[in-house]
């Protein structure tokens, strides 16, 4: 639906209610938007905000995408609830999949309401939000503390059924870490040290450090910044340096100057802990 439709529906809708659209308050326009535009709506003001949604996105990209991720769909908790004050704004709901890892469901709330509720969720003495970089897709929580294991032996961890995909795979003695994403948005070095931020948090789930690793794709937006990946590396592994190859990709969400530039794969051994 674009913005001309959404307005002549709005007319429409406020002349049968015998009123403008203009004289129409803030919170009456957005229920309003919500009727034509077959939207959810959420009175921000009253709705209850769960920390762990919350964590998937900084106050820095909650103002940015005016939004606030207020809970997890109860019929499928890798489904994360956003209110938006432009859920059919397709580029800020494309970055915000890149930002939260998972798959969105928009509801409809108003812009000020929005902006309030951010500064009351992130204030110091309220919940203290984790930058949502740093997080893969989540599967049920029961799904994260017993991975699945087949006949084989093989072990899946962070199993995303909407996605058809396992974010971590153990087999054997080796460990498959795929889309290793962090600091989104943020400079290429920041994006670097970001992946790695999120590889390391997630080999220490299987008992694995950054030296454990043995092979890397890195894929970049473009890979003329591979130099800042090599002084980052060696920052960071300390002289135990992976096998790796570099690929420049167009990321299926782009995002923007300022979406996605580094993601990177890794397989890391088990023999040397």
């Amino acid at each position: 639906m674009t913005n001309e439709e959404i307005k002549e529906k709005l007319e429409k809708y406020f002349e049968e209610q015998g009123m403008k659209a203009e004289e129409a308050s803030e919170e009456e326009l957005v229920k309003a938007k919500s009727m034509v535009m077959k939207i959810p709506y959420c009175d921000v003001a009253n709705v209850t905000v769960d920390p762990r949604a919350l964590s998937r996105i900084t106050k820095e990209k909650a103002l940015k995408y005016c939004c606030i991720p207020f809970g997890f769909d109860s019929m499928d908790s890798s489904v994360l609830t956003i209110v938006s004050d432009d859920p059919l704004n397709y580029d800020k709901a494309d970055d915000l999949r890149i930002i939260t890892e998972a798959e969105i469901s928009f509801v409809l709330g108003s812009r000020s309401a929005i902006l309030k509720k951010i500064e009351e969720c992130y204030a110091p003495e309220g919940v203290s939000a984790k930058p949502a970089e740093n997080l893969q897709p989540k599967a049920p929580e029961s799904a994260q503390e017993k991975p699945k294991a087949g006949d084989d032996g093989i072990e899946r961890f962070e199993i995303n059924e909407q996605w058809a995909h396992s974010g971590i795979v153990k087999a054997g003695d080796y460990c498959f870490l795929s889309y290793c994403v962090g600091n989104i948005g943020g400079t290429i070095e920041e994006q670097i040290n970001g992946a790695f931020d999120n590889m390391e948090a997630r080999l220490a789930m299987v008992g694995l450090k950054l030296e454990n690793v043995v092979q890397m794709d890195c894929l970049f937006r473009d890979v003329y910044n591979i130099p800042i990946m090599e002084k980052v590396i060696k920052e960071r592994f300390h002289g135990k340096y992976p096998a790796r190859k570099s690929i420049e990709t167009n990321f299926a969400h782009v995002g923007g100057k300022d979406g996605l530039h580094f993601q990177v794969d890794a397989i890391a051994y088990f023999g040397r802990k």
